[in-house]
């Protein structure tokens, strides 16, 4: 800045901010690890933000996956529909996150795909489009063949991806 002052801005925290305020249906962090690992090592395909939360207390979410959760869990609760944290490394990544029934690293959700939201659980008929959207996780229906389906592939209120 102009008295010599330097910045650290995580490219995370901003990619997430940027998301919140656009309202995207999903929000990728590319990163060097497989994914979001669970106590014993293993990438987890699907995780909600509490059992993010749950992870970052009890220590096996650690180090430098901490701020790409938190700032996964604040674009979710800003309306963000999924998060997907995956390795930029592997060929392909984005498109084998997006358009495969497994994917290649981690899906966060604000809730788990199928669960009722808490506007259903009081009886009110009307849901939101954000809670609609993360309900019906696509890595939920890997049961299902043929590529996931998909309404935005970058943080950008509604683009529409290739068919």
């Amino acid at each position: 800045d102009a008295k010599g002052r330097t910045y650290n801005i995580n490219a995370d925290v901003a990619a997430a901010e940027i998301a919140r305020a656009l309202k995207a249906e999903k929000l990728i962090l590319l990163t060097d690890v497989a994914g979001i690992k669970d106590a014993a090592g293993q990438v987890q395909s699907l995780l909600t933000a509490a059992q993010a939360r749950k992870q970052v207390r009890a220590g096996s979410i650690a180090a430098g996956m901490v701020p790409k959760v938190e700032c996964a869990i604040r674009a979710l609760e800003g309306g963000v529909g999924q998060v997907h944290i995956i390795d930029g490394r592997v060929r392909h990544a984005v498109l084998l996150e997006i358009f495969t029934d497994r994917g290649v690293g981690t899906e966060v959700l604000m809730v788990k795909p199928g669960a009722r939201s808490s506007i259903a659980q009081k009886g009110t008929a009307q849901t939101s489009k954000t809670q609609t959207s993360k309900t019906q996780s696509p890595k939920a229906k890997a049961d299902k063949p043929g590529p996931r389906a998909t309404k935005s592939v970058v943080a950008k209120k509604g683009m529409k991806a290739a068919s």
